[in-house]
């Protein structure tokens, strides 16, 4: 069984990013607060799960939605003058 998330570049970048912030826990935070690190430590994992989790689905137009950007089909019917997304 081949994972589709696996050639995503926002999965790759989620890795790298989760490497780096795993090295800064290490570094700066886990001496000083354990229950800090163990905290960021689970959301810098729950990055890449929800990236695959996400991938789950068949349907290539549900992936934005399972990414946490649901806006993305409703903000299409907006116009763009009134779309709060897209409001400077």
């Amino acid at each position: 069984m081949t994972f589709r998330f696996k050639k995503f570049k926002v999965y790759q970048d989620a890795k790298t990013y989760c490497k780096l912030g795993r090295e800064v826990i290490e570094k700066y935070i886990r001496k000083k607060d354990r229950e800090l690190a163990s905290q960021i430590g689970k959301a810098l994992h729950s990055i890449v799960l929800n990236i695959a989790e996400g991938s789950g689905d068949n349907s290539d137009m549900s992936l934005p939605d399972s990414w946490g950007f649901p806006f993305v089909r409703f903000a299409k019917w907006l116009p763009d003058s009134t779309s709060p997304f897209f409001m400077e």
